[in-house]
């Protein structure tokens, strides 16, 4: 609330607060994944509040997870949370497009046995992509025949 006469803004109530501090750790791990810090940014993304209003942020965890190759154990959880967060009314088109091509990629890639996820499931995660307005997925329907 601004203060019109000294033109101070003042913040009354903790939830006004909460709200500032989930916005400032997105705005730090977005900053962070644009640097290549991947593990800056996983740790802003931990702070509470922030995957529930950002979940695309996963999306961005798994890329730096990929970046630096980590063990496939982390991958397939990444694949997991991808699949949780894939319905996520805080993801956009867009995003939920980069979500579910990225769970394409990661099923193509051998990741989600362990899940119970197939390779023919690969396909039905690239066409939602492509229903998002994903063009990479729709290279990669044709690529797959």
């Amino acid at each position: 609330v601004e203060n019109k006469i000294s033109g101070m803004t003042d913040y009354s109530g903790q939830d006004d607060i909460e709200d500032f501090v989930i916005e400032a750790n997105w705005i730090l791990a977005y900053t962070a994944f644009g640097e290549q810090n991947y593990a800056e940014l996983e740790k802003y993304l931990s702070v509470e509040g922030v995957q529930g209003l950002h979940p695309w942020g996963i999306y961005l965890m798994t890329v730096g997870h990929r970046v630096m190759q980590s063990p496939t154990e982390v991958m397939e959880q990444d694949l997991s949370m991808l699949v949780m967060v894939c319905g996520n009314q805080n993801l956009s088109q867009s995003e939920k497009g980069d979500v579910c091509v990225m769970i394409g990629d990661l099923i193509s890639e051998g990741y989600g046995g362990k899940s119970g996820l197939t390779a023919d499931m690969a396909r039905d995660y690239y066409m939602d992509a492509v229903y998002c307005g994903n063009e990479y997925a729709k290279e990669m329907i044709n690529g797959m025949g």
